[in-house]
């Protein structure tokens, strides 16, 4: 699963994951994770990556999209902040 936004809210994680067919937003804390399946947005609506990002954009431009999107096995809050400290997000 790949990482392409992410922002940290003291205790919480949120953003946008890449699951392959769609994009998803997602919520982690040190009590769970949790992953928006209902409102997946289908890759098949866009170009590509750039196109995603662009459209998300104009509808909330403080959303933050990595440029190189982070490869992790879970989204469980001890695997993200790793991660993205590693990355310094």
């Amino acid at each position: 699963m790949l990482i392409i936004s992410a922002e940290r809210i003291n205790a919480l994680i949120h953003g946008f994951i890449d699951a392959g067919d769609y994009y998803a937003r997602f919520d982690s804390s040190p009590n769970g994770f949790n992953i928006d399946d209902e409102n997946k947005i289908l890759k098949s609506e866009y170009r590509d990556y750039e196109h995603f990002v662009g459209v998300m954009g104009k509808f909330n431009p403080y959303t933050f999209f990595l440029e190189h999107p982070i490869e992790v096995s879970s989204l469980d809050y001890e695997t993200l902040t790793s991660a993205l400290t590693l990355r310094n997000i």
